[in-house]
């Protein structure tokens, strides 16, 4: 019998658990202090401005933007957001309808854009090998706060596999090759897998900065996304659940070959059954940013929660000529040095 929780690059192995919801506690700290009449009536006044100015952002309902270059459909509670695509930059936007997302939960960001940004500014410090206009402090204007629709599965797997074996060594010694018929009882439990609802952002690159907490998930308000593009999945329900089984089904029939004990492998028959134990919807957060070099996009993608980042930048012609240039002078002058003090 085969069986376990490895799931492979780009599966979370951590138990599943019951989400515990946070309950806010009084700060004392913000409690307004003893005073005089007329401090009491300033600070009251005062209060009651800053009530007005945040009922006044809470009351600025998103809209629904479509990009009409990639198709990407997202939520945006301020104009200068809807100005352009997040994923492409396009221009060409237009409106489109609202789509529920009442059933959805949100990881809330944890990092601010400072922080972010300096996970950016970290990741290409060192490389001398990226475009000078990579290093700008101008491109962190670029950066944007995005919430990602993902999908979060427990999945059984659980069946017969049966293989058909061989080995090469009876073909080099020149006898007649047996094939051996292998049956393995399988059974995998994948807790915690996330699949994104997003085309764009495929699963490969989520699995790349997923390391979210969502035991501190909090319900999706369409009111909170001020300065927050809110994507739209472009995957539907049916095709992700399709998608997520083919890859239980290769993951798991690939762990049960790597034990067939022959060289030559061929999978008969499979009689895996997936079962989706449980299947909840999230908005994952992240900063995106696509820069774009000599015509070609370039994703960088940061974990909203953690700072876990993908970060793909090219490699510049300029860059490399200025670092061969300071390489060659350094060795020259180090070899100079050498044979003068030799």
């Amino acid at each position: 019998m085969i069986g376990g929780t490895n799931m492979g690059e780009g599966f979370e192995m951590d138990s599943y658990e019951p989400i515990k919801e946070d309950k806010d506690e009084p700060n004392v700290d913000t409690l307004p202090g003893l005073g005089t009449d007329s401090e009491k009536k300033e600070e009251e006044e005062e209060n009651n401005t800053v009530a007005e100015e945040n009922t006044s952002d809470e009351i600025s309902s998103p809209k629904a933007y479509m990009c009409n270059d990639c198709k990407t459909t997202f939520l945006a509670s301020e104009a200068d957001l809807a100005s352009y695509c997040i994923y492409c930059g396009g221009r060409n936007i237009s409106t489109t309808s609202e789509t529920s997302y009442e059933d959805y939960k949100v990881v809330p960001f944890a990092i601010n854009m400072d922080e972010a940004f300096k996970v950016f500014r970290k990741k290409i410090g060192l490389n001398p090998l990226v475009p000078f206009s990579y290093r700008s402090p101008s491109v962190k204007n670029k950066m944007r706060k995005v919430l990602i629709p993902c999908t979060l599965y427990h999945i059984d797997a659980d069946g017969e596999v049966t293989f058909l074996g061989a080995d090469k060594i009876a073909k080099v010694q020149g006898v007649p090759m047996q094939t051996f018929e292998s049956n393995y009882d399988a059974h995998f439990e994948y807790s915690q897998l996330l699949s994104s609802g997003y085309s764009k952002l495929g699963d490969d690159v989520i699995s790349n900065i997923n390391d979210y907490d969502f035991l501190k998930e909090v319900s999706f308000n369409t009111k909170s996304l001020r300065d927050i593009y809110c994507i739209y999945r472009d995957i539907d329900e049916k095709t992700g659940v399709e998608n997520v089984k083919q890859k239980i089904t290769k993951h798991s029939v690939g762990i049960v070959r790597s034990n067939v004990g022959h060289d030559l492998k061929k999978l008969k028959e499979n009689r895996l059954s997936i079962n989706f134990l449980s299947t909840r919807h999230f908005f994952i957060p992240a900063y995106m940013l696509n820069l774009n070099y000599k015509g070609k996009e370039y994703l960088i993608l940061i974990n909203g929660q953690t700072g876990k980042s993908v970060i793909n930048v090219p490699i510049s012609s300029g860059s490399i000529a200025a670092f061969s240039i300071v390489t060659f002078i350094a060795i020259f002058l180090l070899s100079i040095l050498i044979a003068h003090f030799l």
